[in-house]
């Protein structure tokens, strides 16, 4: 499975300018190296792994979890690409409704 980092016409992507601008380096660089690995593996996997969720018919969360801390990628599959639109610091068990009604609207300007 393929990730990449939606962005707006323009070339900006919200989800590398939280990872530059509200995440220290070293966890920009481990979610990074985290989602290169997830690379090497199918959808079905990712999910049995429970490194992937899906949330609805057509979003899916991907989790890493970093010092005892976990974000959460959020997006949709576009072919065998996994485009992520929204990223978070997840700090209750259940994924937030704001946050997949961010990521339906961003998903609705990609389309």
């Amino acid at each position: 499975m393929q990730f990449s980092l939606s962005e707006d016409k323009s070339g900006y992507s919200v989800v590398a300018d939280y990872l530059i601008n509200q995440v220290d380096g070293i966890v920009a660089q481990k979610i990074a190296e985290k989602l290169e690995l997830f690379e090497k593996y199918p959808l079905e996997h990712l999910l049995r792994a429970e490194h992937l969720k899906k949330l609805d018919h057509e979003i899916y969360e991907v989790r890493i979890r970093i010092d005892k801390k976990c974000y959460r990628l959020l997006g949709a599959t576009r072919g065998s690409t996994l485009e992520i639109v929204h990223i978070f610091y997840k700090k209750t068990q259940k994924t937030p409704k704001r946050e997949i009604q961010i990521t339906k609207e961003r998903l609705k300007k990609l389309n």
